[in-house]
């Protein structure tokens, strides 16, 4: 025998169960998920599963090899394989073809081991059994002894769905035999069905191509009682469709094991063979709806009668038997909410669960609630986050106001009973009581908030400077999406969020976005906040004088990756931040751009007066003096020096960089010297028309430094895309062919939009292509476009031609 089949049966369920567990999870018990009701306008209800119902796809096929192994290995797999045996199927998505054949293929598994005379007769034409049914032959059902029912004797969680059956509605999609035609088209079918759920009206008003719904319904509601009858009492989950409640409710007494139920509703309340008459007028579907709403109450109250607090979570959908929608009175939700008891060890609130805890919300225990994700109501926000001790993540898409003043006055009390010399030391493994008389956080210590997501940020800075202090300790993570409407800045129509005078050493990830007020941060952000990883500023700064602009300080920031600022934080970015941030991998620094793409940039002068140089010669003063705007306004004031770019650090991480506006324009070519690894880089200073700040490529602008051959040519060996929009000047053709053939010597795609000189052509371009062997793939420009007789002469594709930016053509070679 092989070494595993020697093992004991303990160590084997041991193996088996880590197989079981997903990677990605750990050991969870069903109990004790917070998961609930939850009402949508049509009374559907849904709920996720816990993560041991879904083991991997990966230990699924280890379990079905492991049955082939010998008996003794197969007889203690077949409970992990059949456990839950629909789950992999139910999990598939809803456009896989799949799903159907599958589901009733594992079906037709299960139920060949009962006896076919137990079988409904719909059941027994559908999977071709051998059989002589008649419509109107009514199978009583009996118990069937453990020793016919095969594997669904391991079976704890019995969930089959309705989209087995659907086929059947769409003669396109499901073959009918002649047996089931029959059987569907024969006087007795509806009483069948039917049985006194509804008025016999229906059936001589009833319309033949609902009789497919009628045999579906019947389908699924027959082989799951199949499935459900004889194993009750082992069901720890179950799916049942609402028409055959009755029949549960029978063996009620059963379900001891039951914590989760799912409801199927597949009662055709409504129906369109009642419209237009006497019965239609009278609404039989209000009663259909109380009567079904009814007996759904009464199973949740009589299960936890007989098996209190057993039965933790109970949702349905809406089965698509009918061409008319189902649903139930609008009070069901909150009857059953009554019924069921309080979450137990809820881990988190969202939309999901937050009607049974508002059901009840002063018994509740939040002690183990670590993350919010849902806006809870501002009426119950406050009393419910100072109850949730193990707080560490809110996402949330607003904030009421004054929403965590609780949690100031409590790091603001221990503050102070700190610097008395008193200390209240946090017992392991305590728990919030309700009935301690002392304040919670001398108790359980301080709620440790670790990530703060905002969608909408409609309230003052107060509660912003509230969060950042109360829990500067332990923030990881604050983002802000969208600032608006905050109260105190709107005549400045500027936002200030200080973060130099409150630290957050840990904090790793800062994101705010602004798109109507400017976002102004104080300049030590980067000193106060020294694990930054991720930093994303942005608002709408479109123009601006280069005089209000103070620079953030120098800081030492090794460990930043990732640096997106858009707008103000842009304009106040201190470049010496980059000589220590040499795991930098993405740098972008953009303003805003309005009028079809059109972004600003102050006069030349002051421009060069903001960043002290003056009239200092930088080899482009000839070209500037051609493109200064007549009249412009005279910089007759001293401007606060920005800090110098030097263009010269050292980034060996750098993948993406992109500037656009005054960093486009002043952007020199020997920082690429620099970021070995950068494979992506877009330059944008398109500016509105008659105000164009053009940009000449010279040779010098190739080289680092020296003369002659001793020069160093700049290279970047991994650049791929570059994307260069803008009035860029190349004078003659040999310096296309320097830049994007020398500097880029990998380059696949060139966006080259709005280029000026007369060192390019299409024929240039085409021509500058070939010489690469083809490795430049794609170019996109907007140079006049060129006949198709051209265009096979040159060997190259238009791909197409972009009317909205001016008839901007993308060429590609034959290569």
């Amino acid at each position: 025998m092989d070494p595993l089949s020697n093992l004991p049966i303990e160590c084997l369920e041991r193996i088996f169960d880590f197989i079981a567990l997903p990677s990605t999870t750990t050991v969870y018990n069903s109990r004790y998920s917070d998961a609930t009701l939850f009402p949508t306008s049509t009374a559907v209800f849904y709920y996720p599963r816990p993560a041991s119902f879904y083991p991997t796809r990966t230990s699924l096929s280890a379990f079905a090899t492991l049955c082939r192994v010998n008996k003794r290995i197969a007889s203690i797999t077949l409970p992990y394989l059949y456990r839950d045996p629909f789950q992999p199927i139910n999990r598939l998505g809803s456009l896989d073809a799949t799903k159907g054949p599958r589901s009733r293929d594992l079906l037709l598994t299960l139920l060949k081991p009962i006896p076919v005379a137990k079988l409904h007769p719909a059941l027994l034409l559908s999977f071709e059994m051998n059989a002589s049914p008649s419509p109107s032959s009514i199978i009583p059902r009996t118990d069937t002894s453990p020793s016919q029912l095969g594997n669904l004797t391991h079976v704890r969680h019995l969930n089959l769905q309705p989209f087995a059956f659907l086929e059947y509605k769409d003669r396109n999609r499901k073959e009918y035999s002649a047996a089931e035609l029959e059987y569907i088209r024969h006087p007795g079918f509806l009483d069948v069905f039917l049985m006194g759920r509804k008025d016999t009206f229906c059936q001589r008003r009833v319309m033949s191509y609902q009789f497919l719904g009628f045999y579906t319904a019947i389908l699924y509601r027959e082989a799951s009682w199949s499935l459900a009858g004889p194993i009750l009492e082992q069901l720890e989950s179950l799916t049942l469709p609402l028409s055959d409640i009755r029949r549960y409710l029978q063996g009620i007494d059963r379900l001891g094991r039951l914590e989760r139920i799912h409801f199927v509703l597949d009662w055709n309340m409504s129906c369109m063979c009642c419209r237009g008459t006497r019965l239609g007028r009278e609404d039989p579907r209000k009663q259909y709806q109380e009567e079904a709403a009814q007996l759904l109450i009464q199973f949740i109250e009589d299960h936890g009668r007989l098996f209190p607090g057993r039965l933790m979570h109970v949702d349905a959908s809406v089965a698509r038997f009918w061409y008319s929608p189902q649903d139930l009175p609008g009070g069901t939700l909150q009857e059953i909410l009554r019924i069921l008891p309080p979450l137990y060890k809820a881990t988190s609130i969202d939309e999901t669960n937050w009607p049974r805890i508002a059901a009840h919300l002063q018994t509740t225990d939040f002690s183990h609630v670590h993350s919010i994700d849902w806006s809870v109501p501002t009426v119950e926000y406050k009393q419910v986050l100072q109850r949730c001790r193990s707080l560490r993540e809110i996402y949330t898409r607003d904030l009421a106001p004054n929403s965590f003043d609780w949690a100031v006055q409590e790091k603001k009390d221990m503050l102070n009973r700190l610097g008395q010399g008193t200390i209240y030391p946090v017992p392991i493994g305590h728990r919030p009581d309700a009935l301690s008389s002392q304040p919670a956080h001398l108790t359980y210590g301080l709620v440790p908030l670790t990530r703060f997501h905002l969608q909408e940020y409609f309230v003052s800075s107060r509660d912003l400077d509230a969060i950042t202090f109360a829990f500067s300790q332990s923030l990881e993570e604050l983002i802000i999406r969208n600032i608006r409407g905050l109260t105190g800045n709107d005549n400045h129509h500027i936002t200030h969020l200080i973060f130099g005078r409150i630290g957050l050493p840990i904090l790793r990830r800062l994101e705010l976005r602004s798109p109507h007020y400017r976002v102004v941060l104080d300049p030590l952000v980067f000193a106060q906040c020294p694990s930054l990883r991720s930093v994303s500023l942005n608002d709408d700064t479109f123009e601006y004088s280069c005089q209000y602009i103070v620079p953030w300080l120098p800081s030492q920031a090794p460990l930043l990756r990732i640096v997106d600022l858009k707008g103000w934080s842009a304009l106040t970015f201190n470049p010496a931040t980059l000589a220590s941030a040499k795991k930098l991998y993405r740098l972008s620094l953009t303003m805003i751009c309005r009028d079809e793409g059109y972004c600003f940039i102050p006069p030349i002068d002051e421009l060069d007066a903001s960043y002290g140089v003056g009239d200092k010669d930088d080899g482009k003063e000839e070209h500037k003096q051609e493109d200064k705007v007549e009249n412009e306004t005279s910089i007759s004031h001293a401007i606060t020096t920005r800090p110098q770019w030097t263009w010269d650090w050292f980034l060996p991480s750098l993948w993406r960089l992109e500037l656009t506006s005054e960093f486009a324009y002043r952007f020199e070519f020997r920082m690429l010297q620099g970021c070995p690894a950068l494979c992506k880089l877009r330059l944008y200073m398109r500016t509105s028309e008659g105000h164009l700040y053009r940009r000449l490529i010279s040779e010098a602008d190739l080289f680092v430094s020296g003369s002659g051959e001793s020069r160093d040519r700049i290279v970047a060996p991994m650049l791929k895309y570059v994307s260069m929009n803008g009035p860029w000047v190349i004078e003659d053709s040999l310096m296309l062919e320097q830049l994007l053939g020398g500097m880029f010597p990998k380059l696949k795609q060139l966006s080259a939009i709005g280029w000026e000189g007369g060192g390019f052509s299409i024929e240039s371009f085409v021509k500058m292509m070939r010489s690469t062997g083809g490795r430049i793939r794609k170019v996109k420009t907007n140079l006049n476009a060129i006949s198709k007789e051209d265009e096979n002469e040159l060997g190259v594709y238009r791909l197409f031609r972009d009317n909205k930016n001016k008839d901007k053509d993308v060429l590609r070679t034959r290569l």
